[in-house]
């Protein structure tokens, strides 16, 4: 996700090809975030019904980098998302910027590790 809006409607129909130049591997941890949400199921006591909630967490894609273990494993995943996923959350667009990040952010620690 480009922005820290949890709702956006036009997001709806997100573009699955080409890219956004404005997105590079220098400036996903910017301006980009991981959308993540939590959603449940609860039975209300008394009256039997079912409560859905959903809770949706933002977090920038610097944070999720900031750990070089966790950049690596995330570009793996990516990587490895059948086709349709992929293109459900955008990697046609903007996967070649994200995943020189993390490549970038996953290598980094490690150089800087061996010199402290």
């Amino acid at each position: 996700q480009t922005d820290d809006k949890l709702w956006k409607a036009e997001n709806l129909h997100r573009q699955t090809s080409g890219q956004d130049t404005s997105i590079t591997a220098e400036n996903v941890g910017e301006k980009m975030y991981l959308r993540c949400e939590r959603q449940t199921l609860r039975r209300l006591p008394k009256s039997q019904d079912i409560l859905f909630t959903i809770k949706t967490y933002l977090t920038p894609m610097s944070e999720v980098a900031s750990d070089s273990a966790v950049a690596k494993r995330f570009a793996t995943c990516l990587r490895n998302l059948p086709q349709s996923v992929a293109n459900y959350k955008s990697l046609p667009v903007f996967g070649e910027a994200v995943l020189g990040y993390l490549d970038s952010m996953s290598q980094s620690e490690q150089i800087n590790g061996t010199c402290e």
